[in-house]
């Protein structure tokens, strides 16, 4: 048998599969404006076709990754990746409308529960030291640049061949990922026998951790922003762009949200590796504060010239997306090894519950303030979304009151 990879070859891997998974992650925000047109979907309607993805993420990892404490975890993750494939070829064939659209976003959410917490598990388990910690924040990194190519890749296969070639192009995806975690990936997970015998985690003993919760309630208040903002970014910059008139950019929306995801890349990087030099919570609490102030301005900027709007947008991606990995490797730190994927299992159920109320809110925002035709009603709507970043700065602020972890 060949020897096992070195840890760079490793967390390359690993990275490069995850980016091929998540190619599909935001075809559907990408094309919302298509739907509104072709299925006549309301911003409340999309919210809740965005919303849904992570509602099925949230109901099925408690099981898929609590269950990496009692099996092999490439097994949960192989698994999702093959349900992850299937939902890509399945709404491209079937999807009809908004409930047949909301029947395989669920779907693709029950793939990702099992993809990204699972494969981050992966590498964590064989890594050792602040290693494992940095390889967190490449993880992230990856999912960061897939989502964010997925948005210029739905766009034009769209304009080319038509909505549903866009959802069946990134089928092939996930495929990659499992390529590569059978000839990369070497050795079966230790189980720890932690979880129950129908392999849900220990709730209790993670619940009762208060520096472990910390950073679950931070990491829901950073991705019921983070998913806010992607999921009705393309569509606010429908609107901008329509305000501009001939001054508008030539760049199509989904080029532009494109940019501003992979700017947000370095800023998974960069956070990962301040936590890593400094004081994890501290800087954790400033990128969270920062980042909540600068979403209570960023929809009443459609207001500002195309270039005041593009730079603003490029700084937030920066900062919203700089706190991805602190919150992850905040909840590894705290918990027991014993516990490492029950406590992995209640931060993506208690923490993707804000990535289903993100984009939900922000539509009904939307339609409550005026059906997102102005400026005031955008801004109204991504600041909502601050405010959830705002409590989970001052959650973690809370409940991890004793010595800095970092």
């Amino acid at each position: 048998m060949s020897p096992a990879p070195s840890s760079a070859v490793l967390i390359t891997a690993m990275c490069v599969g995850l980016f091929f998974s998540v190619l599909g992650f935001a075809a559907f925000p990408a094309l919302m404006p298509v739907f509104f047109d072709e299925w006549g979907l309301d911003n409340t309607e999309a919210g809740w076709v965005n919303g849904l993805y992570f509602l099925g993420y949230l109901l099925a990892v408690p099981a898929l990754v609590g269950a990496t404490d009692r099996i092999d975890t490439r097994r949960v993750f192989i698994a999702s990746l093959l349900v992850s494939t299937c939902t890509a070829f399945g709404f491209a064939a079937f999807a009809q409308g908004f409930w047949t659209a909301s029947a395989f976003r669920v779907l693709a959410g029950v793939g990702l529960a099992g993809t990204f917490l699972p494969g981050m598990r992966l590498l964590v388990e064989r890594l050792e030291g602040r290693t494992q910690y940095r390889a967190v924040a490449y993880f992230a990194a990856a999912f960061g640049i897939g989502a964010s190519v997925s948005y210029v890749l739905a766009g034009e296969i769209e304009a080319r061949f038509g909505w549903p070639w866009a959802f069946a192009a990134t089928g092939p995806g996930p495929l990659v990922q499992i390529v590569i975690a059978l000839v990369f990936v070497r050795g079966a997970a230790r189980p720890t026998g932690t979880g129950s015998r129908s392999g849900f985690p220990n709730f209790r003993a993670v619940l009762a951790n208060r520096r472990v919760m910390g950073y679950v309630l931070a990491g829901t208040g950073h991705l019921w922003e983070l998913m806010a903002v992607r999921a009705w970014t393309v569509t606010f910059l429908v609107f901008a762009f329509a305000r501009y008139g001939d001054s508008a950019p030539p760049w199509r929306a989904t080029t532009l949200a494109m940019v501003i995801g992979l700017c947000g890349v370095v800023g998974i990087v960069t956070g990962g590796e301040l936590g890593v030099r400094f004081q994890r919570k501290r800087v954790l609490m400033i990128i969270q504060a920062l980042s909540a102030v600068l979403a209570c301005v960023i929809g009443f900027a459609a207001a500002l010239p195309f270039w005041g709007l593009f730079a603003l947008f490029i700084a937030y991606g920066l900062v919203i997306n700089a706190d991805s990995s602190l919150v992850y490797a905040g909840t590894m730190a705290n918990a027991p090894e014993r516990l490492r994927g029950a406590a992995m299992a209640v931060h993506g159920t208690v923490s993707f519950m804000g990535g289903f109320a993100g984009p939900l809110i922000a539509g009904v925002v939307l339609d409550a303030t005026g059906g997102g035709v102005t400026v005031a009603s955008w801004g109204f709507a991504f600041a909502s979304a601050g405010l959830a970043a705002a409590a989970g700065c001052l959650m973690v602020a809370v409940l991890d009151s004793g010595r800095d972890d970092g």
